[in-house]
């Protein structure tokens, strides 16, 4: 699957990406299957962005055999001022007004980031 961008309200965006793989496995009427997706939401309001990744390892109708499974998410939010540079809040805050979104002015998002970080990264 592609980058898929999905406004959840007038100030929040996800960035959703979903692979899918089947692998042959020792049995092979149970193929493994392997989805992993990263979604990385842009809250506007708050100013940060929170980066989940959930990697699912599956076995269709395992139960019937005694096959398996397996889940592991992370997650991670990091506020807009500890990135390393504003290009892409600056992106997606453009992608969500295009989508309809609402968000404040991103001058007011980014007001005076490269004061409190003097490391930051102008875009």
């Amino acid at each position: 699957m592609a980058e898929a961008f999905v406004k959840k309200n007038d100030y929040t965006l996800d960035v959703v990406d979903e692979t899918t793989k089947t692998f042959s496995s020792y049995d092979n009427d149970l193929p493994l299957t392997h989805v992993s997706s990263l979604t990385r939401t842009f809250n506007f309001m708050a100013g940060h962005v929170t980066t989940v990744t959930r990697d699912l390892m599956f076995q269709s109708h395992a139960y019937e055999k005694g096959g398996s499974s397996a889940v592991a998410t992370t997650s991670a939010t990091q506020n807009f001022d500890e990135l390393p540079s504003t290009a892409e809040v600056e992106l997606m805050h453009s992608k969500l007004i295009s989508l309809g979104g609402k968000p404040p002015a991103l001058e007011a998002v980014l007001g005076g980031l490269n004061k409190k970080a003097p490391g930051l990264k102008p875009a």
